[in-house]
């Protein structure tokens, strides 16, 4: 039997300015569902299709209790809900919901009235005893328990013998799971501070940054650096809640559980309105980090329009991101995600090689950066082949440089060469037809930056100089846009980056933004790591997914 809810006392009661004593459904009240962006009809029922009423999954724990919300409907004080206003019409009304109901409840007064694990599809609302001109409101919340969770909601008149009935159908969205891109506004940059190893490193972000920095006390943390490794932000949004999300890799601080930086989202960011999760079993490879999970801005490909950009991440065969992870991914349809190989790279991480950055006087607003040998090559013979390279010259044992003493010794080394070439050839230049189809690119909206590669001795390459495509985008409201990256250290005075030739060129490569270069040589660099693999940024959604994106909703479900 259906619930009957609001026998006694319905929750609003408005007398309308109706002819006294009517009894005809003309002249009484219409049955209309209200929700966030307006009202619906039988007569309108325009805003009722999908996505309809959106909201964001209860998944944060308001109460701190270890449950997620979703799993104690009722619980007070929890504003992760989705109001929905039902008029009643001259007659009570059965609802009926339908769809993916394992993953959707309808609450009133705190109480589930349909749907949840095994829960009832059905309920009626009733008028209670009121004039059959007034209006009688019922106030429902909607409770989504995943992500693009959907459903319809049917509300019926349940009308006298011989009257005609409307009938109001309102389709349910959870939001889908966004990840951030680099044109959002940063709201806030972290980095792992160990002094001994990265104190101008910190410094500098402190001193660009200010507020908007906060270094995280690598003493805490077993002084593990990789702080793009571990997690990804990203954000649950609708009409009327947010909800930030951290997806937190199964990277375990590259150990067990509770090693390394595992529980810094745990400490730092999760509380109510913050929810996290995990996708993914076992041990975790160098393709499950997240300096191997990237988001380009909006693009439009083949005519599709991807108002959040699209996910992309590095795989090839057996090496790549757990399933469980891509699944994950793949279902949220609004940010399309592909890949690229890259297990030619020892780490195997997609930022080691390209990333995006703003550029405001492109016809897009952006441009993609990759890594290209043949500009550094082009560089390098620009130079002083006796130009000493003082930190290149430090020995490569105990991971303090590369044993190359100058400029010209660089130049002379025909392996190194050979091996740059082969990786232009093989996949740099691959990857840009890549990602030009990928992302809808032409030749004018790629940067191409100055880099060399090397071998590692463990399988694969990784940056000879330091990688600058591997960097961080930072806009925090001062009226700047910052690029931080990796000083490559071109130059006998490592202190004198005025004197250093690849820093001017590429400034020049960004006359849009600053260009900072941040000393990431002995904690990152040496260790096939730089600027984004040790930092990250939290960002601010700027647009409405269920506006913006929902077109790419229409064919998934």
């Amino acid at each position: 039997m259906e619930p009957d809810v609001g026998r006694a006392s319905p929750l609003g009661v408005a007398v309308l300015a109706a002819l006294a004593g009517c009894t005809g459904k003309g002249d009484a009240p219409e049955l209309t569902l209200h929700i966030a962006q307006g009202a619906v009809t039988a007569a309108s029922p325009d805003l009722g299709a999908a996505p309809g009423l959106v909201g964001v999954p209860n998944l944060d724990d308001d109460d701190g209790d270890g449950v997620a919300d979703w799993e104690t409907p009722g619980l007070s004080g929890d504003n992760d809900l989705s109001v929905l206003e039902v008029d009643l019409g001259p007659w009570p009304a059965r609802l009926t919901l339908s769809g993916d109901t394992e993953h959707l409840m309808v609450l009133q007064d705190g109480k589930v009235i349909l749907g949840g694990v095994e829960g009832p599809t059905e309920a009626r609302l009733n008028r209670g005893e009121v004039d059959d001109d007034a209006v009688v409101t019922h106030t429902l919340q909607v409770m989504y328990g995943d992500f693009l969770a959907r459903g319809t909601l049917t509300v019926t008149e349940i009308a006298d013998e011989g009257e005609d009935a409307d009938t109001v159908s309102l389709a349910l969205t959870g939001a889908p799971l966004i990840l951030n891109h680099h044109l959002q506004p940063a709201e806030h940059v972290w980095a792992i501070s160990t002094p001994q190893y990265n104190r101008d490193f910190i410094n500098v972000y402190q001193d660009t940054l200010g507020d908007a920095f906060t270094p995280i006390s690598g003493v805490q943390y077993d002084y593990d650096p990789w702080l793009q490794d571990e997690f990804e932000f990203a954000t649950l949004s609708a009409p009327d809640a947010f909800m930030g999300f951290i997806i937190d890799s199964i990277r375990n601080g590259q150990g067990r559980p509770g090693d390394g930086l595992d529980d810094v989202a745990e400490d730092l960011w999760v509380e109510p309105d913050m929810a996290i999760g995990s996708w993914g079993q076992g041990r975790a490879n160098s393709f499950d980090y997240f300096g191997n999970l990237e988001v380009s801005p909006p693009v439009t490909v083949d005519g599709v329009v991807y108002p959040f950009g699209r996910v992309y991440y590095g795989a090839e065969g057996r090496y790549a991101p757990k399933q469980e992870m891509r699944d994950m991914l793949d279902a949220q349809v609004v940010q399309a995600p592909f890949f690229y190989t890259t297990a030619w790279l020892t780490v195997g991480h997609v930022d080691e090689f390209q990333s995006t950055v703003p550029f405001p006087s492109s016809e897009r607003g952006w441009k993609w950066v990759v890594n290209d040998t043949n500009a550094a090559w082009d560089l390098l013979e620009q130079m002083d082949p006796d130009t000493p390279l003082t930190r290149y010259a430090l020995p490569s044992s105990n991971y303090q440089g590369h044993d190359i003493d100058t400029v010209g010794e660089m130049l002379e080394d025909q392996a190194l060469r050979a091996l740059n070439d082969d990786l232009q050839r093989d996949y740099l230049d691959p990857a840009i037809e890549t990602f030009k189809a990928e992302l809808g690119l032409t030749d004018d909206d790629i940067i191409r930056m100055p880099g060399l590669f090397e071998e590692t001795g463990f399988g694969g390459v990784a940056a000879l100089i330091p990688g600058m495509a591997n960097l961080i985008v930072a806009d925090v409201g001062d009226g700047n846009t910052y690029l931080f990256m990796a000083d490559p250290f071109l130059r006998t005075n490592a202190s004198d980056q005025s004197a250093d030739p690849m820093i001017t060129y590429v400034r020049a490569l960004f006359p849009d933004t600053e260009v900072v270069f941040l000393d990431d040589w002995a904690l990152y660099h040496m260790n096939l790591g730089e600027v984004h693999c040790g930092s990250n940024v939290r960002r601010t959604q700027t647009e409405d997914w269920w506006t913006a994106a929902a077109h790419l909703l229409e064919d998934s479900e």
